[in-house]
């Protein structure tokens, strides 16, 4: 019986090391959400540029997963966050830069670095 086993186990142990092999690539894959396009790298925001009065719509620009919540920018002397038709929009308020954040329907945190011209 022990001897008919270490058989097996001896036959299975390539199909096991081949299928590691195969399985290992997918399970070090990183996964983006299916809406995010143009995903930026680790440490850069995304670029938003906006003129003053005008609002750009987050959930259309591929760059989050909507439904997005809790946004909060660093000045909003020059960009404000506010609740719009396709959900929340970056509006410029006066020409400047700064940052704004919101969080996606995932829990990502995701950063905007907001030019108002």
């Amino acid at each position: 019986m022990k001897h008919k086993l270490a058989i097996l186990l001896f036959r299975l142990l390539p199909v096991v090391i081949l299928s590691i092999q195969v399985l290992m690539p997918f399970l070090t894959m990183t996964v983006t959400p299916a809406t995010a396009q143009n995903p930026p790298t680790v440490d850069k925001p995304y670029p938003i540029t906006v003129g003053v009065g005008q609002a750009v719509s987050i959930c259309t620009t591929g760059t989050i997963v909507c439904p997005a919540r809790s946004p909060i920018c660093d000045d909003t002397t020059i960009a404000t966050v506010r609740d719009g038709e396709n959900g929340l929009e970056i509006v410029g308020v006066k020409p400047g830069t700064t940052l704004c954040a919101m969080t996606s329907a995932t829990a990502f945190r995701t950063i905007y670095a907001v030019t108002v011209h």
